[in-house]
């Protein structure tokens, strides 16, 4: 974080899947991954474990947003082919001087550091010790083959930051001109850009016999218009946007394109 004129560290993160007691070791590891489009960039890291199982990591940043210390905005964590197993995100080098307890979201600790964590997980629990710096262990057991999780760690949340469900104008002037004649004087090439990482995660799936090989234009028509129809008004007037229902749509989508 950024604390009187300088980078301190506040946190080290570790994601990592767990078989029973026992630590996965990682195959690959690959680098992380940019894309920027506008003022949102994210950042992706994709491990690669025995099984087909995959964890991908997404940092988005805003950069509109001028205070350094508001990111990231959003952090999500998908998890393939690890019903059974365990994840656990792990939080080291932090400033803590309470006492090793169970604790809930959002919890605070030093350098103003918050960590916020969806429900679910079936321990979250912070651990002090007399030699060595405190950590923090939140863990879930996932019950399907393809699973987000959204655990985030920053300082601290932003107070003027409007959630996307409540600016759906943008949406809609998104869809208006993709589907206008305007479409068209865009250079498609640069558009192709922004997807590479995405493309780069599914042929990473492909080769791994995760997800069916066909060419990229069906595998979007599964996983990115349920979503733009869903998000549409006009089409989905009743659809209720509850996280529960969003979950049945990522995983109905998920189902079409696995193998």
């Amino acid at each position: 974080v950024w604390e009187n004129e300088s980078w301190v560290l506040s946190a080290t993160e570790y994601v990592n899947v767990f078989d029973g007691s026992t630590k996965l070791r990682a195959k690959n590891r690959s680098e992380i991954i940019y894309e920027t489009i506008g003022d949102v960039t994210t950042a992706l890291k994709i491990a690669n474990y025995k099984e087909g199982i995959t964890t991908i990591q997404i940092y988005t940043f805003n950069s509109a947003i001028e205070n350094v210390e508001f990111i990231p905005v959003k952090e999500e964590t998908i998890c393939i082919n690890c019903e059974g197993k365990i994840l656990q995100f792990e939080y080291k080098d932090i400033t803590y001087s309470g006492n090793t307890s169970v604790i809930s979201s959002p919890f605070s600790f030093g350098h103003n550091m918050k960590l916020t964590w969806q429900d679910g997980s079936y321990l979250s629990k912070v651990y002090t010790y007399k030699t060595v710096s405190p950590k923090i262990w939140i863990r879930y057991k996932p019950e399907s083959d393809y699973e987000s999780f959204f655990v985030r760690l920053f300082d601290p949340e932003p107070t003027n930051e409007t959630p996307i469900n409540e600016t759906p104008e943008y949406f809609q002037f998104t869809e208006q001109f993709s589907n206008s004649p305007y479409s068209d004087l865009v250079d498609k090439k640069e558009v192709e850009k922004s997807f590479e990482p995405v493309m780069k995660a599914l042929q990473n799936g492909i080769e791994q016999k995760i997800i069916k090989n066909v060419e990229f234009d069906i595998l979007a028509a599964f996983m990115f218009y349920p979503i733009y129809s869903l998000s549409n008004k006009r089409l989905c007037a009743n659809f209720d946007k509850a996280e529960k229902n969003i979950e049945t749509a990522f995983n109905m989508a998920w189902d079409a394109i696995k193998l």
